[in-house]
């Protein structure tokens, strides 16, 4: 719909004041003091907003065609919401997911008042410089938007001051989730925040007029982040996608420079949020640019880029062929990929610190972006190998076929969860939540992992390190539940730590498909699954101890009479005869 510029307001005529009124009109509706600087036309409240400054002695006046248009424009909204709630009866849709994804993809609406312009609106609606400066000041500098997206990059501009008059409105958008990530780490009770969004999704990110640049894209990728902050990782997701879908458009008609940059962690973070709910990867055209050997990080997060894609193409050949995951040669080269990529990595790179309140703010802003790599890179390496421990936990039998996936999934779990315990001690507001499931996920398979080693008679590998594991887990429970300031997020490791106390002395253990009992999990690419405790196979013997034994076979050239020699002498040595030394 086309919105008139305020340049329209048009004729007006004369009106009688009262004695000793001074306001302009907007100040008189927002019943505000109406104050000027000196030898200006407009008053201070108007001029901020880049609205009119009309006396009350000239009102505007709405001519007939325009009186006309707009009760016409009522009546088409109200045929349109009649017509969709015809269509939305007898539908019965997922309150919870219809909620997450609802304000992702909220369809735009023109702002009141049909005489101003999307700009004027948004300048309208942004908090005053002194605010905006207030809330910035309040954020760490590692949570700054900027510096969550490049943290390899220098003080931006960007995150500075109001955008000048004559910017685009996805200049507005910026800024609008800049200020949103900043008060939800904040955790402003306002509800600011989320206004602040709705703005942007309605007004900026939802019509792609406004998207097909640098800035468009940040504004998705940041709305991303606040979603995953939020926990609503499908609309996350969303966002991301669209994101891809514009970046790529615009390397095909403009090839190289930022937008190249910008693609390559569009496509990072697509692979991570898609191996997490269990969806195919966003295949992009070509082949995305590889990082210079000077950034160690951005080096390994290309190659997590290309491990993710194969990971993804093999879980879903799982998923489409309901077959049991098999250690395979695939498997070998993923694993190789990864060991290989370290050489490549400075010595002290993988070094960290036991706290990172004692850095300034260039180095937290550094020694948080390697950590969360290095936390990136064990996730990873535990995905590889997860889907075999799984197989192993939903066979009745223990089976030892593949002891180095445990070995290196319990490595891999350990270093997630010690990563995560430095950097959410530090950073215990919303803005780092993404890192939250990575070691949930962790923690549970570092369980399950001991719980399936517990069923082997013996030779199990990780029993020694079993003690400093659960301490690492409960840490990490207890931490959990101290950032969500509710014990809802951890309960699952809370139980699960009981059954692996269980599983420890004797408790049999397996996941199972279709059951109601135990304690559910939603594997991706694999489904649900329910760990349930069974008989154990040794459970009828009474001795099954004696099943270990090998059995005596006697040899051919065993004759009676030595067997009837053998026994004479047994019978003389327990008449006391003779001793057994």
């Amino acid at each position: 719909m086309e919105v008139p510029s305020s340049s329209d307001a048009g004729s007006t005529r004369a009106r009688k004041l009262r004695k000793g009124t001074f306001s302009c009109l907007e100040c008189k509706r927002r019943k505000r003091r109406c104050e000027f600087q000196p030898l200006s036309a407009e008053c201070n409240s108007c001029q901020r907003r880049g609205l009119p400054c009309l006396s009350q002695g000239r009102e505007p006046e709405m001519g007939q065609q325009k009186v006309t248009e707009r009760v016409n424009h009522i009546e088409d909204l109200v045929t349109l919401l009649l017509q969709k709630r015809r269509l939305r009866g007898g539908r019965s849709t997922d309150t919870a997911t219809a909620a997450e994804l609802g304000s992702a993809v909220a369809c735009p609406r023109s702002p009141r008042g049909t005489s101003i312009s999307i700009t004027t609106y948004l300048r309208s609606v942004l908090p005053p410089p002194s605010e905006s400066a207030l809330i910035l000041s309040h954020t760490k500098s590692s949570h700054m938007p900027y510096k969550i997206l490049w943290p390899d990059s220098s003080s931006s501009p960007r995150d500075e001051g109001l955008p000048p008059d004559a910017a685009r409105p996805v200049w507005y958008g910026r800024k609008f989730m800049e200020l949103a990530l900043c008060l939800q780490d904040a955790q402003d009770p306002s509800g600011s925040a989320a206004r602040y969004v709705e703005i942007v999704s309605r007004h900026i990110s939802s019509l792609d007029v406004h998207m097909q640049s640098a800035e468009g894209i940040e504004t998705l990728m940041l709305e991303a982040i606040y979603y995953v902050n939020d926990n609503k990782p499908k609309a996350a997701w969303l966002k991301c996608r669209r994101a891809l879908s514009i970046a790529q458009l615009m390397v095909l008609e403009h090839p190289g420079g930022e937008i190249n940059q910008i693609l390559a962690r569009l496509v990072y973070g697509d692979r991570i949020m898609s191996l997490e709910l269990g969806l195919p990867y966003f295949g992009v055209s070509g082949s995305i640019s590889m990082a210079s050997d000077e950034n160690p990080s951005s080096r390994l997060e290309y190659a997590h880029s290309v491990l993710g894609c194969r990971l993804i193409e093999r879980n879903m050949r799982f998923e489409q062929g309901n077959a049991l995951p098999v250690y395979d040669q695939e498997a070998r080269e993923m694993d190789n990929t990864m060991r290989a990529e370290i050489n490549y990595l400075p010595a002290g790179w993988w070094s960290i610190k036991s706290s990172l309140r004692d850095l300034a703010d260039e180095n937290m802003v550094y020694e948080t972006a390697r950590i969360s790599t290095q936390l990136n890179h064990y996730w990873f390496l535990m995905q590889i190998h997860m889907p075999f421990i799984i197989t192993q936990l939903r066979s009745a039998e223990p089976s030892e076929k593949n002891p180095y996936s445990g070995a290196v999934i319990a490595t891999a779990c350990r270093q997630v969860l010690s990563r995560f315990v430095v950097m959410r001690n530090y950073h215990d507001g919303d803005v780092y939540r993404g890192t939250d499931s990575k070691a949930i996920s962790a923690a549970i398979m570092l369980l399950l992992t001991h719980i399936q080693a517990h069923r082997y008679s013996c030779g199990n590998d990780i029993q020694h390190l079993r003690p400093q594991d659960i301490d690492l887990v409960t840490e990490m429970q207890k931490l959990v539940d101290s950032l969500y300031r509710s014990e809802a997020r951890g309960l699952k490791i809370k139980k699960l730590l009981e059954i692996e106390a269980d599983a420890a002395v004797g408790g049999h253990y397996m996941l199972v498909e279709g059951s109601d009992e135990g304690l559910p999990f939603l594997i991706p690419y694999i489904g649900h699954l329910s760990l349930v405790k069974v008989p154990s196979p040794h459970q009828g013997s009474q001795f099954p101890w004696m099943e270990d034994m090998i059995p005596f076979e006697p040899n051919a050239l065993y004759t009676q009479l030595e067997g009837d020699l053998l026994l004479e002498e047994v019978d003389s040595l327990l008449e006391g005869q003779g001793a057994i030394l």
